[in-house]
């Protein structure tokens, strides 16, 4: 958005344009940009060398953005969100520091600060419009990237979108972790599609932007019938608030109407979960998509809860230490198994509830610290488009399309978090997460600056 008060977010001051030639900025938003696209790499389903990349471009980041806020290139004022991030950056380092079994902290610990300064990363250096568009592009080709993996893997027989260790390399991902990058990606694909990018932009850019966007859209969509991920749903109805922001931008009476039928159809499956009936409704409804009936899920995920409740209990006030859940939760297993095949039984690598997860490992404290950054994450965009929709634009402020794309992924995201880690310990799609949330409070800020001409080369000015 524009016209907000300097204090809001860092500008590029007046009278730096020759602090700009040391090249700090460029090297920092390059990094950031480095991190984006490998960040699909570094899933616990690929290989090892993705989330030390990840950890390590993070750090080339934070470091290159430092010495541009030391020569002046950008200018760093606090706000509370930033506050936040810092705030739980320091409580996972402490909780780290006495964790029972100090490699996994480390480990964990190092990829969960990674994605949260990428967050502050975004929320620093994406402010200027020109900026904010080159950087949705970039993610757009990422998922282009993706999405021609996957139509290759299903052209060539080799559609690894249900669990196979033997394919466990390159962009391979397990299903779970597939349909949470997915539930980011759409709104990206959506947002290009909309809008191609910047309204500056050449013609030929443009209209590409575009294409790659829908292909990608379609493509991902299709993909999710192949795959036995609980996180299918929430991708979905991230694709239909994007479909309906999208729409809504178009004709305001059209995208209100798509978004009150996705809220009913919502409402609904809400619905059908509470019965018997109501689920294998759903069970009909996802047309065998599932290897397991619905009933037999949330029997399950209820079993994994209830020791996932207990461990966070009693834990510490800084918790387990990230990566010590797999330590801490068997202790809390059920005395006896139902039926022969007992999920609490097997071995629990997460809390499959991203919540649960933080409680447990950095503590009740971490987790407030969490949900705080994510509520605010969530209401300050979300008021400034409020002012903008009840003023009908008369505010002096814009719509922001690439902030309400990445919300339009981060709520499904949050929600699936009841059921699934996705944005907790899954590393490629938590990073993502952290650098759409970053996106997403930038955009109330979003300024022209000092480094317009970065801009020009793709404008053709």
């Amino acid at each position: 958005m524009t016209g907000t008060p300097a204090s809001l977010g860092p500008v590029t001051p007046p009278g730096t344009a020759g602090a700009t030639r040391r090249g700090w900025y460029p090297a920092a938003l390059l990094s950031l940009m480095g991190a984006a696209v490998w960040a699909p790499l570094a899933q616990g389903s690929a290989f090892d060398g993705g989330q030390a990349g990840l950890v390590i471009l993070a750090a080339l980041s934070v470091l290159t953005l430092t010495q541009a806020a030391a020569h002046g290139e950008v200018r760093v004022r606090p706000d509370l969100w930033s506050g936040l991030v810092v705030a739980l950056i320091l409580w996972t380092v402490l909780s780290a520091a006495q964790a029972q079994e100090a490699f996994g902290a480390q480990q964990q610990g190092a990829a969960t600060v990674a994605a949260l300064l990428l967050g502050l990363g975004a929320r620093t250096l994406l402010v200027s419009p020109g900026t904010r568009a080159r950087f949705g592009a970039l993610l757009c080709a990422v998922v282009g990237v993706m999405a021609a993996y996957v139509l290759l893997q299903r052209l060539t027989g080799g559609f690894t979108l249900r669990a196979d260790p033997s394919a466990s390399s390159g962009l391979y991902y397990h299903p779970s972790h597939y349909a949470g990058f997915v539930t980011l990606a759409l709104p990206v694909a959506v947002w290009a599609l909309a809008t191609g990018g910047s309204d500056g932009w050449r013609a030929g850019w443009r209209a590409a932007l575009r294409v790659l966007g829908g292909a990608s859209a379609v493509i991902l969509t299709v993909s999710l019938a192949f795959t036995n991920s609980s996180s299918l749903p929430t991708a979905l109805l991230a694709l239909g608030l994007a479909s309906a922001a999208a729409l809504w931008g178009w004709r305001r009476w059209a995208g209100a109407t798509a978004l009150g039928l996705l809220l009913l159809g919502t409402l609904g499956g809400a619905w059908l979960l509470g019965s018997a009936s109501g689920q294998g409704t759903l069970d009909r409804l996802m047309g065998g998509t599932q290897t397991k009936s619905v009933s037999r899920f949330l029997l399950e995920r209820q079993a994994l809860w209830q020791m996932d409740r207990e461990a966070a209990r009693h834990v510490g006030v800084l918790g387990a230490g990230p990566g010590n859940f797999i330590h801490v939760v068997p202790l809390y297993r059920p005395e006896q198994a139902i039926g022969t095949n007992d999920h609490a039984f097997g071995f629990v690598n997460y809390a499959h509830n991203d919540y649960y997860q933080l409680a447990v490992e950095v503590g009740r404290t971490g987790l407030g610290l969490y949900l705080l950054t994510l509520s605010l994450t969530l209401l300050w965009p979300l008021s400034v488009l409020w002012r903008c929709l009840r003023t009908g634009g008369r505010s002096g402020r814009r719509v922001d399309l690439l902030a309400v794309s990445a919300l339009c992924g981060l709520l499904p995201l949050w929600v699936a978090g009841i059921w699934d880690g996705n944005a907790t310990v899954v590393p490629g799609t938590a990073a993502w997460a952290w650098l759409l949330m970053g996106v997403a409070v930038a955009g109330p800020a979003a300024r022209p600056s000092m480094h317009a001409p970065l801009d020009h080369a793709l404008e053709g000015r």
